[in-house]
């Protein structure tokens, strides 16, 4: 089975992990590449007009503004022309630089020819003992109104940016600000800490663009357990990952925590790893115990061969509520 991945208008690395018959494998699909710059947008994207969702699950409404009208994203497509290109690559500071008094771009960005649609496209074989499996594609270093398709369909994105903002504390306005032509960041710097809520709304054009909000977080009360696949195959590699978080009495994960989590498990699985992410940490990989790490821990579990069931991975830690999830491997 052949898969085309195309991608639109970002200097890229691409990392692919594939779950092969011998175990996990990490693939690297930095070498390959097709390229092609266009001057003039051919893609017909409406960048800076994004339509006013209730919901970024309404498909039915972001559909028409972010599937551009090209061929470039469909698997059959003749790229034979472009220019062949290996990963990493940054197609805006390969030059020329422009010169004299009216160059479209300025000093600000180093008189490079950043204007312009990047395509990349890539064919990736997958043998058909992998077609059942599952596959990870690692898109790193995306940016700037960068989207990723896969055999036509789009998979991604980052639509970017607002030209105004507005902050809330506790839902008090604390001012709506415009960026400024060489500005990439919003800031408000005479804000002082209130625990409470803080959101942000964006704009674009004088209409909604998108928005968030973080909240203030209480003492640790509990753990939860989120698997990143519940349903495994019962043959001795496949592996599910596993995300511990310590969360306050609101179910907010509590930033700070470092609470050692101890990992149990019963059924046919198997702990293999433990880990939180952080780098100072020189706990043993297959340690069943994992102080939390801002909050956040992980436990990974393996199937064993031919020993299909129900697999229950617990996590405790003192003075918190312990969690529980289920797996089934099959």
């Amino acid at each position: 089975m052949i898969l085309t991945l195309s991608l639109l208008s970002i200097p890229i690395i691409a990392r692919g992990v594939a779950s092969a018959s011998v175990g996990r494998e990490r693939l690297s699909l930095n070498t390959g590449w097709r390229f092609s710059l266009s001057t003039t947008r051919p893609d017909k994207l409406v960048y800076d007009r994004r339509p006013d969702v209730p919901s970024q699950d309404d498909l039915t409404i972001l559909k028409p503004w972010i599937l551009p009208d090209v061929p470039f994203v469909q698997g059959g497509y003749n790229d034979s022309t472009w220019e062949t290109i290996n990963l990493p690559d940054d197609w805006a500071i390969k030059g020329p630089f422009y010169t004299g008094g009216n160059a479209p771009v300025k000093g600000g960005m180093g008189r490079l020819p950043i204007q312009g649609v990047a395509w990349y496209r890539r064919k990736i074989t997958v043998i058909p003992e992998d077609e059942s499996k599952l596959i990870y594609l690692d898109i790193d270093g995306a940016m700037s109104y960068a989207m990723v398709w896969l055999i036509g369909n789009l998979v991604g994105g980052w639509p970017y940016a607002a030209d105004e903002a507005e902050l809330f504390l506790n839902n008090k306005s604390q001012g709506r600000i415009e960026k400024g032509a060489s500005n990439y960041r919003f800031r408000w710097d005479k804000i002082a800490y209130q625990p409470g809520q803080l959101s942000v709304l964006t704009y674009k054009n004088g209409e909604p663009w998108a928005n968030s909000t973080v909240r203030t977080t209480g003492e640790a009360t509990q753990v939860r357990l989120v698997a990143d696949r519940t349903t495994i195959t019962a043959d001795g590699s496949d592996l599910s990952f596993i995300t511990a978080s310590v969360l306050d009495r609101n179910g907010g994960v509590v930033p700070r925590a470092n609470n050692t989590i101890s990992f149990s498990i019963s059924g046919p699985g198997e702990i293999v790893a433990t880990d939180n992410g952080n780098p100072a940490d020189m706990t043993s990989f297959p340690s069943p115990k994992r102080d939390a790490f801002n909050g956040l821990a992980l436990v990974i579990v393996r199937s064993k061969t031919g020993a299909p069931g129900q697999v229950i991975v617990s996590a405790t830690a003192t003075d918190l509520a312990a969690a529980q999830v289920t797996l089934t491997t099959q």
